[in-house]
């Protein structure tokens, strides 16, 4: 019997928004498609997700800044 994993659309992890199942790799690990307040966007592996292990598309690494709100 194979795995399912609690759908994460429309939840936020950090500055990522969940937006769509992707599917699973390999090694059964569900794979998520998020995005970011920035505007980008990127895949991550439920488990890095509930962990807080990806909490951006990398933007807090590389130093972009979210769009400015009017």
């Amino acid at each position: 019997m194979g795995r399912t994993s609690k759908s994460l659309i429309g939840n936020r992890y950090g500055k990522l928004l969940v937006t769509e199942f992707i599917g699973r790799n390999d090694h059964q690990n569900s794979r998520w498609f998020c995005v970011c307040d920035c505007g980008g966007t990127t895949e991550v592996m439920y488990q890095n997700l509930i962990q807080g292990k990806v909490k951006s598309c990398g933007c807090m690494k590389r130093g972009r800044k979210p769009p400015a709100s009017t």
